[in-house]
This record gives structure tokens, sequence and C-alpha cells, in this order.
């Protein structure tokens, strides 16, 4: 039976072994594995690359938010049927735009903040849609913003993505996306 200090005095003489070995003046031999590790090892490290841009499909002149270029970046029904609006706000003004005081979150049929008063208009059937929420929880299937954050607070230079979800029928291929505080943006194609 090998006992504590045993085991400790050979774990100890293989490390220092291990370590003479290393700094003999006999030439070693390297296995093509370790050549290869030291070399990635010196090599200069990549960048990781920067994420992909998101289309635009539109863009919405501001009516109310100076500075503030709205994007619709996407506008596409799922293999349920769900439509999701994906769309992005870039703030080129000198100031902090609070996206949760109230611009784009106004309905009181939600719970908590999120950006629930985006609708989608079909203006041939006269219908607009509405954010989906969730029935248990009574919150909106969209991006929620807390008190802070970058999806609530966007700085100046920098930008913010939201989505939302609706359900509309299979039939509607067009509708006017209506953000607040920006111009609808009509005849945006359900992909």
């Amino acid at each position: 039976m090998i006992t504590k200090s045993v085991r400790r005095t050979i774990a100890i003489s293989f490390a220092v072994g291990l370590t003479l070995a290393g700094c003999s003046s006999a030439p070693q031999e390297s296995s093509n594995a370790s050549v290869e590790a030291g070399l990635h090892a010196a090599a200069p490290r990549a960048k990781a690359p920067s994420p992909t841009p998101l289309p635009e499909i539109a863009t919405a002149a501001p009516a109310q938010h100076p500075g503030i270029k709205l994007a619709i970046n996407s506008l596409q029904r799922d293999s349920a049927g769900v439509v999701i609006l994906t769309w992005t706000l870039t703030n080129n003004s000198k100031e902090n735009f609070n996206a949760s005081a109230g611009t784009f979150n106004s309905i009181s049929k939600y719970a908590g903040t999120g950006v629930t008063d985006v609708t989608l208009l079909d203006a041939g059937q006269k219908v607009r849609y509405h954010t989906l929420r969730d029935a248990k929880t009574n919150y909106c299937v969209c991006t929620v913003m807390g008190v802070t954050g970058s999806h609530t607070i966007v700085e100046p230079g920098k930008s913010a993505t939201y989505y939302d979800a609706y359900t509309l029928p299979s039939n509607t291929s067009k509708v006017t996306v209506e953000i607040p505080g920006f111009v609808g943006v009509k005849d945006v194609t359900i992909s």
C-alpha cells in the first residue's frame, strides 16, 4: 500500500525528472504535434470576424426623432406562420435616445416595457396587427426593455436592434410598418 507521502514523493520526482529532461543538453526529439502547437502559439492571433451587418430592406423617415435612423432589417414568416419584424435604430444625434420613455410602448394591454406599439397595417383589408402577447404573462412577444441597457438607452453613434412578432393571415404578403415617431413604411414584403 502506498502512503500519501510516498505518492507525493513519486509525483515530485516525476515532475523534477520531466523538468530536467527538458533542460538537458542532449538533443530532444519533438513530435509533430508539439512543434505545431509551438508554431500556433507563436503565430499572431487573428481577430474575430465582425458580425455581418443586418440587411436594410427599407428605412423610415423620422417624424418626431431627428437624428435617429430607423432601418427595417427583415419581415419574415416562419414555418409556424408567425411573422417576425426585425428593425434597427441608429442614434446619429449627440444625445442619448431613450427608447423606453413611452416611445414604443404605450399600449396598456401588455405587461412590462417592450416595443409594443409597433404595428403592421394591411391597408387593403383595413386591418392593423399588434404585437403578439403571451397569454399567461401578458408580456409582448417582442424585445423587452429594462430600466437600463443598450435596447433602452441608445447612445450617440450606437445602434440597437429590436424585434416584434405577429400573426397575420397567410394570404397577406405586404404591409405598412408603423413605428411610433417615424413615417410609416408602405408595401414592405413579407418573405
